[in-house]
């Protein structure tokens, strides 16, 4: 979510398999422009479950000419060791259709193309010309 002034939540959730009473989670997020870095700070996990707000002032937004991309680093930690670690690169940006208009950070984008597939059993799940 990016709010009207530009700053975006990042929610990470997820689910640790096995959880015990001294695991915590830890956040970060950086700006692969930038470098910039914003920290979550620590999460105890409850019943193998976190969900984890980050937010980023100034969202750097993902665009189709200007792909602006994060790295999430996600960190499990056992007291101060840690135990297991994830990284996720992902973009933010903001989708909505007014009307008839596809609108991507407020701006329309034009589709061209189109989606055809087969679905017949026989064929397979692609398009086959010889069988047209």
């Amino acid at each position: 979510y990016v709010d009207s002034g530009g700053v975006a939540t990042v929610t990470v959730a997820g689910r640790v398999g096995g959880a015990s009473e001294n695991l915590y989670v830890a956040v970060a997020c950086a700006s692969r422009q930038t470098h910039k870095l914003w920290c979550g700070g620590r999460l105890p996990v409850s019943s193998g479950n976190f969900i984890f707000d980050i937010k980023i002032p100034d969202a750097e937004l993902w665009d189709v000419f200007q792909p602006n991309l994060y790295d999430a680093e996600i960190q499990l930690l056992s007291g101060e060791d840690v135990v297991d670690t994830y990284s996720q690169r992902f973009g933010i940006r903001k989708i909505r259709v007014t009307g008839n208009r596809l609108l991507l950070n407020g701006r329309p984008v034009y589709l061209q193309g189109f989606g055809r597939h087969e679905d017949f059993p026989i064929i397979g799940r692609g398009l086959c010309h010889s069988a047209n």
